[in-house]
């Protein structure tokens, strides 16, 4: 549980400095991966930031919680 929190520290510090990512990205991050599959990065990435508040994933696009451009 300890390492998810930490990991999405991490994430949540890159989106601020970063903005917007792309799931793929945010889940090469958020795993400390380089080769993460596209659909199954969507998915990892949906259900470890489900239970946050800071962060908000809409498609393919991770951001934090109301940070997101609606044009993107």
């Amino acid at each position: 549980m300890q390492l998810a929190l930490d990991g999405l520290d991490r994430l949540v510090a890159a989106l601020e400095e970063r903005g917007p990512l792309p799931s793929l990205e945010a889940a090469r991050l958020l795993f400390a991966s380089r080769s993460v599959p596209a659909g199954l990065a969507s998915t990892l990435i949906a259900e470890v930031c489900a239970g946050d508040s800071r962060v908000v994933c809409t498609g393919a696009i991770v951001a934090l919680a109301g940070g997101l451009d609606p044009l993107l």
